[in-house]
């Protein structure tokens, strides 16, 4: 079984006894959810399902051209991902990883009745998916999202530290047996990240780093690379404030570094 298969299985599975009500005993889940202590706004939000991946992590519909590692799925929604939601009742019937409708972005129609507008991660997270790309049609289905911390919140206010292992295990595995040129992380708990798992870093641009180039040497940006494999580079992207994709000035810049490494 290759990893992609045997993290979605998994989180098929947890998200099923999550729907039955069923309390979480898997050791490595139970660790995970412990490595977050966030207190007020940033307390760990367990009335809404946890949401570790949107995308097509099987490739059943869509093979996903871009991957991003974010931190946590931010906040819940009572009439989507409670256990009376709209998602959850399809994720229930669907089951997690096939159900590919639970998301702002892929599901509009439930996000507007509810909320109105548009996520502000999806909008930017898409936007970039099309400039990284080069392709204006670029979508939701382009983009495979992993989240650092499952489980939901209003805010992050405390220390992210899910153990190495088990993102290895859950989210890296996976990463490395697609065949994608850069791995796209934002926020800067993937830099502690990168350290755990060994990777050889190539270059940190920012502070405590070298200049980027061009103007944005004065913005407080950090940029992280790093070797996943001869092939594979991930680029770790940290913004003050900020913990979303760069702009389209930023990936000018990105481009720019990433050519002079490939050279």
């Amino acid at each position: 079984m290759d990893s992609r298969t045997r993290i979605a299985d998994f989180w098929d599975q947890a998200l099923a006894d999550w729907v039955e009500g069923k309390p979480m005993t898997d050791p490595d889940l139970v660790r995970w959810q412990a490595s977050y202590q966030g207190k007020g706004v940033g307390k760990v939000d367990l009335r809404h399902y946890p949401d570790p991946i949107v995308g097509d992590i099987r490739g059943i519909q869509h093979e996903p051209r871009v991957v991003i590692l974010g931190l946590n799925p931010g906040i819940g929604y009572d009439d989507l991902q409670s256990k009376n939601g709209v998602w959850a009742k399809r994720i229930a019937k669907q089951g997690y990883t096939y159900c590919l409708e639970r998301s702002p972005a892929a599901d509009p129609k439930s996000w507007d009745a509810f909320h109105g507008g548009k996520s502000k991660y999806w909008v930017k997270a898409i936007g970039f998916t099309r400039r990284w790309l080069n392709d204006p049609t670029a979508s939701i289905h382009d983009i495979l999202n992993f989240e650092l911390y499952p489980w939901h919140s209003f805010g992050v206010n405390g220390k992210m530290q899910p153990p190495a292992d088990l993102i290895r295990k859950y989210i890296w595995d996976a990463v490395r047996e697609m065949q994608l040129k850069e791995v796209f992380a934002f926020g800067k708990e993937w830099f502690k990240i990168a350290n755990e798992l060994d990777l050889e870093r190539i270059a940190l641009y920012g502070p405590d780093g070298e200049d980027l180039p061009g103007s944005s040497k004065k913005a407080h940006w950090r940029l992280g690379l790093y070797r996943i494999s001869p092939n594979q580079v991930l680029v770790v992207s940290s913004q003050a404030g900020y913990s979303g994709p760069p702009g389209e000035d930023r990936i000018i810049v990105l481009r720019e570094v990433l050519s002079s490494l490939y050279r």
